[in-house]
């Protein structure tokens, strides 16, 4: 950043009722009264005044101007918001500007004059930089929370600790050719213990920004036929993917999400069937699924409740997985006729009538598998358990509005570092020399954090993420 009084439009480019300026520098003032004569010798801050802008004899536009005085404005430094008529009028202003002394601001220019003179420090700067970007509810009060200096105080009160111990530790070293200590090695390691525990909270509440954002995303599979896309269309509550008796139908992903006012938004992903490939349509739908498979959040495991046949690769991670059994209407058919012609289609001695039958059945079928916890029945037919499996999946996304997340991956590396001093410092125990090295790199994670020490290409890269005019 090049320093000087800088200037640029703040709202977007392109027809719209009105447009805002922002100049800011220790000539800013200065200049733009060349252009407000209607301004007053000594403004006061944070007052408006409203006249016309003049470049020479030409008038420009009639605006209102916003003083805000040296200490007291976003930048820290003495700034005025010029606020225009939209359309491109903004260009021949900022064009008189740049003639009387002011330069074009560069990408984050402005919120780099604020962290410089100490009015946000580098955890605001970012969430600044989320809520810009922010496109979801969470995302958004995530960002707000940290644009508070909420999250930036419980660093400053980790910092604390971290100092009080690395105090302690480096004075032992002292007082240790003195054959003394102030702590003993107990309590070193207990405060040690304490603050480790601390960070694994902190790095426990990490979800990155674009999770925020995306949401998450929860896989739908099974074998061809299973009843996906009806399950699809249920927990949407629309028609979005084709339902056909044909097997395969689905070759690609068919995609929808179910809003989650109180949490994260959930995507959720029909993918192609599992089956013995018949074209190369279906070929590569199944390899698509595969990849999904592997990313998505969660994996709804579908299992037609009248076959009980499985794709036995599905079954990874019993943790993210859930076992739906589908078509449960097809268990209330208690009718004869029926039994006998569906067990002889199916070459089956007996019809499960719920879903422990099913769970137990399952459990003998395949022994050598670990199956998930979280079991369901449901009925894209008759209802059946459709919306309790809506409710637990939007119970995922939960977020309560207390809740604080570490959303930045740069924060979350930086906790990573600290957690690994600590780990550090307990194996090596009394060696206060190494200790206070450890501590010292740790805290160094911690400053990087709060941009109390960070690199310059670091920071150079953090505010040129930023729009120019922020």
């Amino acid at each position: 950043m090049k320093g000087g009084t800088i200037t640029a439009l703040c709202t977007p480019q392109g027809k719209g009722a009105l447009s805002l300026l922002r100049i800011s520098g220790s000539k800013a003032l200065e200049i733009t009264k060349q252009l407000a004569p209607f301004l007053p010798v000594k403004p006061e801050s944070h007052r408006v005044y409203f006249g016309t802008l003049k470049d020479k004899k030409k008038e420009l536009d009639q605006v209102l101007i916003t003083y805000f005085e040296k200490g007291r404005s976003f930048t820290g430094e003495e700034s005025l918001e010029i606020s225009c008529h939209g359309g491109e009028i903004y260009t021949e202003i900022l064009k008189a500007l740049w003639e009387r002394g002011a330069r074009p601001a560069e990408k984050g220019e402005f919120s780099f004059q604020a962290f410089s003179n100490g009015k946000m420090d580098l955890v605001q700067v970012e969430a600044l930089g989320q809520l810009i970007e922010a496109e979801s509810s969470p995302a958004r009060s995530q960002a707000l929370f940290q644009l508070k200096g909420n999250l930036s105080q419980k660093f400053l009160e980790l910092e604390k600790k971290w100092l009080f111990l690395l105090s302690y530790v480096e004075a032992d070293i002292d007082f240790s050719l003195e054959g003394l200590s102030l702590l003993g090695e107990g309590q070193i390691q207990e405060k040690i213990k304490v603050l480790k525990k601390e960070l694994e909270e902190l790095i426990s509440r990490y979800r990155p920004f674009e999770k925020l954002q995306e949401g998450l995303t929860f896989g739908i599979f099974g074998r061809a036929n299973v009843g996906k896309s009806s399950l699809f269309n249920a927990l949407l509550g629309e028609e979005k993917a084709i339902i056909s008796r044909e097997e395969g139908t689905t070759r690609d992903v068919v995609e929808g999400r179910v809003l989650n006012p109180q949490g994260l938004n959930v995507l959720l992903k029909d993918c192609a069937g599992f089956r013995e490939s018949r074209s190369e349509g279906e070929r590569k739908g199944q390899e698509k699924s595969r990849e999904i498979f592997k990313e998505c959040d969660y994996r709804l495991l579908l299992l037609d409740s009248a076959g009980l046949d499985l794709e036995e690769e599905l079954f990874q991670e019993p943790e993210k997985t859930w076992l739906v059994f589908t078509k449960s209407d097809l268990l209330e058919m208690k009718g004869s006729t029926f039994k006998k012609s569906f067990l002889k289609k199916n070459q089956r001695k007996e019809l499960f009538s719920n879903k422990t039958e099913l769970v137990k059945a399952l459990k003998e079928r395949y022994k050598n598998l670990k199956l998930p916890e979280k079991t369901l029945l449901v009925s894209a037919v008759s209802g059946e358990g459709i919306s309790e499996l809506r409710k637990d999946i939007l119970a995922c996304g939960a977020l309560q509005s207390e809740d604080f997340l570490i959303s930045n991956s740069r924060h979350y590396k930086a906790l990573s570092k600290m957690k690994e001093a600590l780990g550090n410092c307990e194996k090596i125990k009394s060696e206060r020399d190494i200790m206070a090295l450890e501590l010292r790199q740790g805290l160094l994670a911690l400053y990087e954090i709060l941009g109390k020490q960070i690199e310059d290409k670091v920071l150079d890269q953090i505010f040129k993420q930023f729009c120019i005019g922020k």
